[in-house]
């Protein structure tokens, strides 16, 4: 089956690590105290794409605070949301990238 493959596993990891880099990454650096601009702003794109997704209409005002840019503060129950948002994301281009893969090597 695909989704055990080790292709579709690798891909998979490999894309959720990297899809949830801005969250981990942008924390880090604030602990150190530095504040980086470019990546405050792949933060706010993170956190901002599964709202404008449909995310945002599942959660009321008491669990998400929007200001001006977007997103300002959430519960953890929608950061989690959010980390899932984007593990979805990764499964999907991972099962895709392993099928379309598959079906280019068969084809030659």
């Amino acid at each position: 089956m695909m989704l055990t493959s080790k292709e579709f596993i690798t891909r998979f990891i490999f894309l959720a690590l990297l899809l949830n880099l801005p969250a981990v990454f942008t924390s880090l650096l604030a602990e150190m105290g530095l504040e980086p601009i470019l990546l405050i702003a792949w933060l706010a794109v993170w956190a901002n794409v599964p709202k404008f997704a449909g995310l945002g209409y599942v959660f009321d005002s008491s669990d998400i605070i929007l200001g001006e840019f977007g997103l300002m503060d959430a519960s953890a129950v929608v950061i989690f949301s959010i980390v899932m948002f984007w593990v979805l994301c990764a499964a999907c281009i991972a099962f895709f990238s392993v099928l379309f893969s598959k079906r280019y090597k068969n084809s030659l």
